[in-house]
């Protein structure tokens, strides 16, 4: 909600992404992820002739340009490898619209959605190729653990967003649960083939997750609410 009200909000900054403790959260764990954020940070400070080490602190509008500028950067210039690496960042594109659809919706799936699940066995040879290149080139990340399904005893892989790049789009930088995705969901975002396909399934579930009231009658929506 409050994501909402900040994406909402006439203010400029939007959802804000501020804090050490949040900067180390986004970077998952790397040095390197947390050193380019830091880095921003610094280069924006200078620009407006702000003392990095020894001024006050940075503002929240300030830190949150240096989160934005850091999932830039890794979005279109630190990944910028050939075919292969423009068909993963195709792949988080795609997911990302996914998880700020199901944020921003009036009926959210999810508290924080920034992972998916699926059945391995449900993706086509070319999703599974596209899927292992976002993988390596650290678009997104591979939840261990996985996700038990609920009607069998196979365990679903879990896949999340690297929250790097979370500013990006105004979503999470924490996993807490997940959306599951049929076969026909899941292929559309990882096989590079099949943008139709996404665009078509992503507008049949932002009109359900935004309809939460669409499949009752008039005579139940009035019991439900009285």
């Amino acid at each position: 909600m409050f994501a909402q009200l900040c994406s909402e909000s006439k203010n400029e900054l939007g959802v804000p992404y501020a804090g050490f403790d949040t900067f180390v959260k986004m970077s998952s764990g790397n040095p390197r992820n947390l050193l380019v954020i830091l880095g921003k940070a610094y280069e924006i400070a200078a620009f407006k002739e702000i003392d990095f080490i020894n001024g006050p602190k940075l503002s929240v509008a300030i830190q949150t340009e240096a989160a934005l500028e850091a999932a830039r950067f890794m979005y279109e210039m630190d990944t910028n490898y050939g075919s292969r690496s423009e068909q993963a960042r195709d792949v988080a594109t795609r997911l990302a619209e996914l998880l700020r659809a199901a944020r921003y919706a009036l009926n959210i799936p999810e508290v924080s959605p920034l992972a998916v699940s699926f059945s391995d066995a449900d993706l086509s040879i070319e999703a599974k190729k596209t899927l292992d290149s976002a993988l390596n080139y650290s678009f997104v990340y591979e939840i261990s653990d996985g996700r038990p399904d609920r009607n069998n005893q196979r365990l679903n892989r879990k896949i999340q967003l690297n929250p790097l790049l979370s500013p990006r789009w105004g979503l999470p930088i924490a996993v807490r649960g997940d959306i599951g995705l049929s076969k026909e969901l899941v292929n559309s975002i990882f096989d590079s083939q099949r943008q139709d396909d996404f665009n078509l399934l992503l507008k049949r579930l932002s009109a359900r997750w935004n309809s939460p009231f669409k499949h009752l009658s008039a005579e139940t929506v009035q019991d439900e609410l009285f």
